[in-house]
Formats: C-alpha cells, structure tokens, sequence
C-alpha cells in the first residue's frame, strides 16, 4: 500500500530499522511509520508466556522502539479494519490532515 510519492509497503524486509521490520515507511522526508497488527501474531502468540500483555503494552513498545530512531508510529489494529472511516480518519490525522490518495495497487482510497 503506498501513497503516490509519500509512501512505501515495506513489510517485505525491505526496511528494517532497530532489527524491526515497518509495514508502510513515509519516504517524503517524514520519519513515520505505519503498523499494521494482526492480533494472533502481535498478541496472542506471546500471551502464554505474558498472560497480563495487552494490546496497549505492545503499542507502548513498538512506540519506544521506534521513538529510539526517531520515528512516529501509526498503529493499526486487525480488528480496526472492520470499519475503513476509521481507519481513513486515523491515517488522515497521522498524515497531518493532507488528504491524498493511498493505492495498494488493486484498491484505492481517497482521503
């Protein structure tokens, strides 16, 4: 998923910052990052041996790591997706109210 000339789909390996791989990478001169969080492989793999980890506690440490680098985070939920006003409203807010257009290449959004 990219914006024209803002964004890059990164989640290949393609960009790894701090041993950690981005999903979307902002490649306009913003340091910004875009995770998207599946709940079994972002939560509730680890909750066997983390029983009290909360999907808070993780975007508290994807946050931090990334901070170290300098970054912003944008974090988006599996279950967020149910509903895409939100997560327009989401990415329109972190992108700083610009609007634009985001294309994975078989979809498009207007925001």
């Amino acid at each position: 998923m990219t914006q024209t000339g803002e964004w890059k789909y990164t989640g290949d390996g393609d960009v790894i910052i701090g041993g950690k791989c981005p999903d979307i990478i902002n490649i306009n001169g913003k340091k910004q990052v875009i995770l998207v969080h599946g709940r079994y492989w972002h939560l509730e793999k680890f909750l066997e041996n983390i029983p009290t980890l909360t999907k808070e506690d993780v975007e508290r440490k994807d946050i931090e790591h990334y901070a170290k680098y300098g970054y912003q985070v944008l974090i988006v939920w599996d279950d967020e997706l149910a509903t895409v006003d939100n997560v327009v409203k989401k990415l329109v807010s972190f992108n700083g109210n610009k609007g634009g257009e985001i294309n994975d290449g078989d979809s498009k959004v207007c925001i």
